[in-house]
């Protein structure tokens, strides 16, 4: 978040900041917080009056959506990661077959 802009979960009286990793600027960021059982509100303020902070009604997930995120926000390198895998698995067996045939 920028300076200035906060946004902060409060429930029982207490107040939690609310992180977001990078500065979203003027696009929509994900941002995770644990809630307790009972009521709640998210605060969000800004000293800056030129500029604007919006929300969306929170969601429920579980315990691995974060992680699922990461997954599927890094695709690419898991995609790369099996062809590697992959090469790597067929030299082998390459090399395998080859010393098989020699000590014949």
């Amino acid at each position: 978040m920028t300076a200035g802009n906060t946004i902060e979960l409060v429930q029982n009286g207490q107040r939690h900041p609310i992180l977001i990793e990078n500065n979203p600027e003027n696009s929509w960021a994900i941002a995770y917080a644990s809630v307790k059982k009972g009521t709640f509100y998210i605060e969000l303020s800004s000293t800056k009056s030129s500029a604007w902070l919006a929300i969306e009604a929170p969601v429920e997930v579980g315990k691995l959506d974060a992680f699922t995120k990461l997954l599927f926000d890094n695709y690419f390198l898991f995609i790369l990661l099996g062809i590697i895998v992959g090469i790597s698995l067929l030299a082998q067996q390459s090399l395998v077959n080859r010393a098989g045939i020699e000590s014949v």
